[in-house]
């Protein structure tokens, strides 16, 4: 009695494999990719959280991961400051120099820019 109730989970297991193996057999549904968005190669941007596109479609301001940050006192985690890149690597200038920042955006003119950051209350975690 022991030895069936035993084989009738391991049969139904083998069966369901059985039977999902069948399904990859028969090989995958081509996937449509004509709605995909096209994936850029940015150079030499380092570690980074969120990156956003200015209104020109070719400047990014990122929050990136940069050994130069001033980490707050007790901090032990890699601090984050803004750079503004451009898609093809030519341009990499950095907004901030101490603090955490976050939250990075350009104005709808591409002339300004807007970021949160601990710089003036370096006390904050």
């Amino acid at each position: 009695m022991r030895n069936s109730f035993m084989c009738r989970p391991v049969i139904l297991l083998l069966v369901s494999l059985l039977f999902t193996a069948a399904g990859w057999a028969e090989g995958e549904p081509a996937i449509d990719t004509s709605k995909e968005f096209p994936v850029r190669i940015i150079p030499d941007i380092p570690a980074a959280a969120e990156a956003y596109y200015g209104p020109d479609d070719y400047h990014l301001i990122v929050q990136a991961q940069d050994p130069d940050a001033q980490k707050p006192a007790g901090s032990k985690r890699n601090n984050a400051l803004i750079h503004i890149f451009t898609d093809d690597g030519k341009l990499n200038r950095r907004i901030n120099d101490r603090g955490q920042d976050g939250c990075s955006w350009f104005f709808p003119d591409g002339k300004r820019v807007l970021w949160t950051s601990t710089r003036d209350r370096m006390d904050m975690p």
